[in-house]
């Protein structure tokens, strides 16, 4: 309704937008803007559209198959909202406001992580520390200054309405894509759709539709349970009404409160922050009181809660998810084929 009411203004915002990025992609094209080629192999995950996509689990799968073949994959990131300008290695005893909620959170869970503002700068760090030999530039599709060899773009199916969504490909500030897909397509590999637990499999007239005849690998979230954010003990989930506060600060929040009611959870009430918010204790204490029930949140969320005072994590907890990649084998076999031709 409101998108309808503001279309007159929107749509010529949206076309001048488009302009640009095709202008500027065009410059990059014709090698006027020259990207830096880094003497190692690089893969980006990256968006077509804002956040929310998947691109973060994506981004650690996708370490774990280099890991596989023997590889030392670094992640580059640019360590969004994050005060660090780097680059710097990223520690589990980094704060998120420093580096980032997603590379902190991709660092504890024993992946090497460099952030950086300036990506060029960052890879130059990587192979002068003899870091790794492979580069995952994480939200590295726009960014053209440093060049790729394998492209991938994530896409969120967890739902009709998200695949309705892309198929639309409405751009900002009309939309939510950062630039077309009919502009993009010659610069794409392939696409990872991300779905959640409450979607059915993706028919192969989805796929082909949302992939436009690329090659397209599902990954599919998995919960693991509900576990405290300190301590680490696992939530009962035994009575079948059991009620929960859900709060997040995701660019998709309603992705998660689904995953939490498909574990039979009652939200008793859903709280919703911008992407990325970094949660104060006034926030925490407010919602805590008001309910006298658990609070959950997302896993990316927890990691932003560590420097509040425990009183007011006392009663907090996170929704644990793992992600697998249906047709795994073959994707390791599409980066084999990919890095060994490097």
């Amino acid at each position: 309704m409101i998108k309808r009411i503001c279309f007159p203004l929107l749509w010529p915002l949206s076309m001048i937008f488009t302009l640009i990025v095709r202008i500027r992609n065009y410059l990059f094209d014709k090698k006027v803007f020259k990207s830096y080629r880094s003497k190692l192999f690089v893969i980006s995950i990256g968006n077509l559209s804002l956040g929310g996509n998947g691109k973060t689990p994506a981004t650690m799968l996708i370490a774990d198959i280099l890991r596989s073949q023997g590889r030392s994959p670094i992640i580059l990131s640019r360590g969004y909202k994050g005060k660090e300008f780097g680059p710097t290695i990223v520690i589990k005893e980094d704060s998120a406001k420093m580096v980032g909620d997603e590379p902190l959170l991709m660092a504890e869970k024993g992946y090497t992580v460099v952030v950086a503002k300036d990506r060029v700068a960052g890879a130059k760090f990587i192979e002068q520390r003899g870091l790794g030999d492979s580069i995952i530039l994480d939200d590295g599709f726009q960014h053209r200054w440093l060049s790729r060899q394998l492209d991938f773009i994530c896409v969120d199916c967890a739902s009709e309405d998200a695949i309705e969504e892309f198929l639309q490909g409405e751009t900002l500030p009309l939309g939510r894509f950062r630039e077309s897909l009919s502009s993009s397509l010659e610069r794409i590999d392939a696409f990872i759709l991300s779905t959640g637990v409450f979607t059915k499999e993706l028919s192969q007239s989805q796929t082909k539709k949302v992939s436009h005849n690329k090659p397209c690998f599902i990954m599919q979230l998995q919960p693991e349970g509900i576990f405290h954010v300190l301590t680490g003990q696992k939530l009962n989930l035994s009575k079948s009404t059991q009620e929960i506060v859900a709060f997040c600060g995701l660019a998709k929040p309603q992705n998660f409160f689904q995953t939490l009611k498909s574990l039979n959870l009652v939200l008793k009430k859903e709280h919703v922050f911008s992407d990325h918010h970094s949660f104060s204790e006034t926030e925490i204490d407010s919602i805590s009181n008001t309910y006298k029930l658990p609070l959950v949140c997302s896993e990316k969320d927890r990691i932003k809660l560590y420097s509040l005072k425990e009183a007011s994590l006392r009663n907090v907890f996170f929704l644990k998810v793992i992600y697998r990649f249906i047709n795994r084998t073959i994707l390791h076999d599409f980066v084999k084929t990919k890095t060994n031709s490097h």
